[in-house]
């Protein structure tokens, strides 16, 4: 299994518009997408940051999913951020730095 990470830091103001971005075009594009396994969408209100994990069954999966239509969708979360975000694979279990990365969101409902 494959972890892709996506760091976007976005104005407070702007976190309500990427939820609905994501729950309404990204998400259910991601779920018929070959190998994919689940995503989160984690907010941490207090720095302003927006978390996206998705989980696939293999790296060419977690990295094919970029050229598909939910990945314009995502593109449009990015645009709402505060920069380009940021993207990392990581396999599953295999990366503790993956862990320290979660940290500020493993608290988060």
């Amino acid at each position: 299994m494959y972890v892709s990470m996506i760091h976007l830091r976005l104005s407070s103001h702007r976190i309500g518009e990427a939820t609905r971005v994501w729950r309404e075009s990204v998400l259910p594009e991601l779920q018929e997408q070959p190998g994919w396994k689940d995503a989160s969408f984690a907010v941490n209100h207090a720095a302003d940051e927006v978390r996206v994990f998705t989980l696939w069954e293999t790296e060419a999966q977690a990295r094919r999913f970029e050229p598909c239509s939910c990945f314009r969708e995502l593109a449009k979360l990015i645009a709402l951020s505060c920069g380009n975000g940021e993207r990392a694979i990581y396999r599953a279990g295999d990366e503790p730095a993956i862990l320290e990365k979660l940290k500020p969101f493993l608290s988060l409902n």
